[in-house]
């Protein structure tokens, strides 16, 4: 994509503190002589790139719901990235996307907090729930820190968080320290403050959200799961409607010739679902029901947000359909446990005499079980496998198996393992690759187990080496120092898991570039060890340029 003018810098490492250079000179000579070397279609498609239209607004609201306060949030995202991209110019290996995200997250923060929206309360509160603190890597505990405004540290985590979303993970793991972070935020923070007195409420979007947590709808909260994990700035990662999209071409290619007069919504809606209930999603990588429930709470409804906090996803699983009984049908997971699912939660055209079994994924949300997103029905019974397949289509069976292996090793949760037979040997269960022509591949080389009470097991490569334990005799220091901090952002550490390492401080090299010098990289890294762990484990999809 063309793009303005940058400064020249040396390749932008994981971890590496972001710079920034001082702005164009007032005559703009160099950005005058860009725009005179591009073509008009050039000029066009950048200009489509970074302006931000009433619609594109509008598409940041659940259901893209129309306010009239939309032309103002469109001109103050606007506004902020022109100066953004007039003040602050970045390397050439930062995606120039950054200034617009800035400026639409900025945006979003000002909209949420003037119409009461309640998104970046509910981060906030569940951040200090579970840390004790307002905010990571900011000191918020001073007297000029307020809950019912602005804050200039609230604006320096959004775009470090921003600056981290643009992109890969493993590409981007850029300092809080950095001076592009606290460039950026002083400037957002300027505007915002000439803008807060005079900025209108969304209230459209304000009614709507009032009007679906009391009401408690499953399919209408799940839009509201949905907005927080596709569109809305504050909670949702650049790229995602994008990503979205690809997924439901993908899946409509790989089912080519199997379904017939199904058209492309279809496969988006599915995605959609499916995405909306994201066992991660936001800068706090916990379940889109968790904001929501915080939501409710900031409202009084606590009856909704209690509903919440049982919420229970099964993945796409194989049933079997035992009975329709009244307004529900009776599936039978293959570990052999049965659901009451309600029937009009599945398509209207679901032929229930015909369908023996059914692939689908299930949501428990209060007393009731609901069928979420698209489903297939085969007119064959289900074919029973071994324990370990039965296992994984169930996550309760698979978690009650795991949570008995952590005691029987005293708590532990992390294990330094000579290959997959030690695996097998600690789990207690078969775990093995298999080769093309069926048998097992034997491998000695080390690998690093994770038992997690909510995930189950997770088994990495390349990562062992990183570990400072007395029980890991593959400790390396020059190897931690190399991988920890790419442990942490590759989205497998489950957090519980995280506590685990970080309370017995289990990855000391973790550590990240700082301006501040190495001190500073390190603390801000062993700080916030768990928090970073979570932040990535939120899927954070990048877009692919062309040349």
């Amino acid at each position: 994509m063309p793009g303005l003018p940058a400064a020249s810098a040396k390749p932008v490492l994981p971890g590496m503190d972001l710079p920034v250079w001082p702005p164009l000179p007032d005559n703009h000579d160099d950005l005058d002589d860009s725009l005179d070397d591009m073509s008009d279609e050039d000029i066009n498609t950048l200009l489509d790139e970074i302006i931000v239209t009433e619609k594109d607004w509008t598409n940041t609201h659940p259901n893209m719901i129309k306010c009239g306060s939309d032309k103002f949030y469109a001109r103050f995202a606007n506004s902020l990235q022109m100066l953004l991209v007039m003040e602050c110019r970045l390397p050439d290996e930062v995606s120039y996307d950054v200034y617009k995200e800035v400026s639409l997250t900025i945006a979003a923060y000002l909209e949420d907090f003037v119409s009461g929206f309640g998104v970046w309360n509910a981060i906030r509160s569940i951040y200090r729930k579970t840390y004790g603190r307002q905010l990571p890597f900011f000191d918020c505990e001073y007297s000029d820190y307020f809950d019912d405004d602005i804050n200039i540290e609230d604006v320096k985590f959004l775009v470090w968080q921003t600056f981290c979303r643009i992109g890969h993970t493993y590409e981007t793991v850029y300092s809080p320290g950095s001076m592009a972070v606290e460039r950026f935020a002083q400037i957002a923070y300027d505007e915002l403050v000439e803008a807060v007195d005079k900025a209108p409420e969304a209230k459209r979007v304000d009614d709507y959200i009032r009007k679906v947590l009391r009401k408690g709808d499953f399919f209408e909260v799940r839009d509201i799961a949905k907005w927080l994990v596709c569109f809305n700035k504050l909670t949702s990662a650049p790229y995602v409607f994008e990503d979205m999209l690809a997924e439901a071409e993908n899946i409509a290619n790989s089912t080519s010739g199997k379904l017939q007069n199904v058209d492309m919504g279809v496969f988006f809606y599915n995605v959609t679902c499916t995405r909306s209930l994201q066992p991660y999603s936001g800068p706090l990588g916990c379940h889109p029901s968790v904001y929501i429930a915080e939501m409710c709470r900031q409202r009084g409804l606590e009856d909704l947000a209690c509903r919440l906090d049982r919420l229970d996803v099964i993945p796409f699983s194989d049933f079997e359909v035992k009975e329709i009984k009244g307004g529900h049908v009776i599936l039978k997971a293959p570990d052999g446990v049965e659901y009451n699912v309600v029937k009009n939660s599945f398509s209207p055209g679901m032929d229930f005499k015909f369908a023996k079994t059914i692939l689908a994924s299930i949501v428990r949300f209060g007393e009731e079980w609901y069928q979420n997103g698209l489903c297939t029905a085969s007119g064959e019974v289900i074919d029973k496998e071994d324990g370990l397949r039965e296992m994984t289509y169930n996550s309760t069976k698979m978690l009650e198996h795991v949570r008995k292996r952590i005691e029987v090793f005293g708590g532990r949760k992390v294990f330094y393992c000579a290959g997959l037979r030690a695996v097998s040997e600690i789990t207690g269960l078969k775990y093995s690759q298999k080769k093309d022509d069926g048998n097992e591949i034997e491998s000695n080389d080390p690998v690093v187990l994770f038992l997690s009470e909510t995930d189950g097991m997770v088994v990495l490569r390349d990562y062992t080496e990183c570990f400072k334990d007395k029980a890991n005799p593959y400790y390396d220091k020059k190897v931690a120092e190399d991988r920890s901090l790419a442990l942490i952002t590759n989205c497998t550490i489950p957090d519980d898991v995280a506590v685990y390492i970080a309370d017995n401080k289990l990855l000391p090299d973790a550590s990240m570039a700082a301006s501040q010098g190495k001190r500073y990289g390190k603390k801000i890294v062993q700080d916030n060890l768990r928090f970073l762990c979570g932040f990535f484990r939120t899927p954070d999809p990048a877009p692919e340029y062309e040349d």
